[in-house]
């Protein structure tokens, strides 16, 4: 009888639970890095500068389409090389060998010195795996405050389309100028971001006096000095010459840079005299090129060290003058004199978190100042605030900046020594009206303040409270 043809057989599946994935991927990983730069079984050399690699075809393509296509690409006459010669730079060439081995083993090693370099190499060489792991790396030096790496990284960070590491350099030399202009790496800087930094409102500095110093070494540079004049044409506009005291603007005459170029100097020097001379009486003067920065010399500058256990038990009340500006920069510009009060309070704030009415506690402290005019206001006044919070190497960690307005007020005829009711301080003054407080607020997570807080010394911070008028 005939039949017809055989039932295929019923493939066997294991259940889910009868298998497993077994392995060690670090035990795979190192049998890998024995290979790196190891002549054994190797199938390829590379000639970098006067170092010469040993590598395997397979490991160098696995991760750069680039080198797949250079070992394996019909049209590529290297592909048929056992020997390839690669040209790189000088500080390309001194970290091949920690390129070379991300091959073998997924990690590198950086420095802040060889990010770049391996930066480039990662893109020359379409590893994107390497791109991403230096870029951050650079923005976690740079968020750190090492102004060296910030200028080291800038011209990159804009080179790359690495926004948040280009804004975060920016933001770093700002506040560390100082330290910025006197790394070696600040003289190599293109002139475009000199000149941007120098347009900065946000600069924190000693003085105006400090940043045409800087300025003038940049330009100066020996290998720079030929095209000084032409540099001097595009920078001189940026520095804020009406802000410096008047030594200041006698240095800067006397300088080298007034010694070699008084002609395209004196119109500068020429505009600040005149500043000087009619801002106060006249005014008119709105431009930015006629306001300070955020300076930190004492003539512009109220800088306190507070003691966390004072602050936290009851309000410190500091009295102190506080300039607008040693410079006079609007028609009926006055000194003030203010009292300052800081207080430490511990802050609880709900968030509510899923669904439902559960909520969770947050505690901050909040680090309130408030600035208080011991002087009648005769006219509305508006102010630039500016407080930096520095760590234990007193670095500027923080910065809270806020605009406020004191309104015009008018004494009362009455006078007597008493508590101001505006603002619960006494002291040896009559009794006025109604005065406007201005309050600036920074919150510190629970315990950010603790012993190990990078914010605290020997129990006290430092701070510093810049007050600078404001002219629309």
């Amino acid at each position: 009888m005939a039949t017809g043809p055989a039932a295929p057989a019923t493939e066997q599946v294991s259940p889910p639970d009868s298998r497993e994935t077994v392995g060690n991927i670090t035990t795979f990983v190192s049998g890998m890095t024995k290979f790196h730069n190891n002549p054994d079984l190797s199938d390829i050399v590379l000639r970098v500068g006067p170092n010469v690699y040993y590598a395997h075809k397979f490991a160098l393509a696995r991760s750069s389409d680039v080198f797949h296509t250079m070992l394996a690409g019909q049209l590529w006459a290297d592909s048929k090389k056992s020997e390839i010669v690669l040209k790189e730079s000088s500080a390309c060439e001194e970290v091949f060998t920690e390129f070379l081995k991300y091959f073998y083993c997924g990690q590198v090693t950086l420095e802040i010195d060889t990010a770049v370099p391996l930066l480039l190499l990662g893109d020359k060489y379409n590893v994107e795996s390497i791109r991403t792991e230096c870029e951050k790396f650079m923005r976690r030096k740079v968020q750190g405050g090492n102004a060296r790496a910030a200028v080291m990284y800038m011209h990159y960070a804009r080179m790359y389309g690495f926004e948040e590491l280009e804004e975060k350099c920016f933001d770093a030399i700002s506040r560390n100028f100082a330290s910025a202009v006197a790394m070696p790496e600040w003289l190599e800087l293109d002139v475009q971001y000199v000149g941007e930094l120098l347009q900065c409102t946000t600069l924190i500095v000693e003085n105006e006096f400090a940043v045409f110093k800087a300025m003038q070494d940049w330009v100066l540079a020996e290998y720079r000095e030929a095209q000084a004049g032409e540099n001097l044409i595009r920078l001189l506009p940026h520095v804020r010459f009406s802000q410096m005291l008047p030594q200041q603007l006698v240095n800067v005459e006397r300088s080298a840079i007034g010694q070699k170029f008084p002609l395209l100097l004196s119109p500068f020097i020429n505009e600040a005299y005149r500043f000087r001379s009619l801002a106060g009486q006249v005014g008119g003067f709105h431009d930015n090129k006629f306001l300070p920065r955020d300076y930190t010399a004492k003539e512009w500058c109220t800088f306190l060290r507070l003691q966390l256990s004072d602050i936290r038990r009851f309000q410190h009340n500091v009295r102190t003058i506080s300039l607008d500006s040693p410079v006079p920069n609007e028609v009926h510009s006055e000194d003030y004199m203010w009292n300052i009060a800081f207080q430490l309070n511990y802050i609880g704030k709900r968030f509510r978190s899923g669904l439902g009415s559960n909520a969770t506690l947050h505690k901050y402290e909040c680090l309130a100042i408030k600035l208080t005019p011991l002087k009648i206001c005769p006219r509305d006044r508006s102010f630039e605030i500016s407080l930096l919070v520095y760590d234990r190497d007193v670095n500027v960690a923080q910065i809270i900046r806020r605009s406020a307005t004191v309104k015009a007020t008018q004494a009362t005829h009455r006078e007597s020594y008493a508590i101001q009711a505006a603002t619960g301080f006494r002291f040896g003054m009559p009794s006025f009206g109604q005065q406007d407080s201005v309050t600036v607020e920074q919150f510190f997570e629970e315990n950010e303040l603790g012993p190990d807080s990078p914010y605290v010394k020997e129990s006290a911070i430092n701070v510093a409270v810049i007050i600078k008028p404001h002219v629309e």
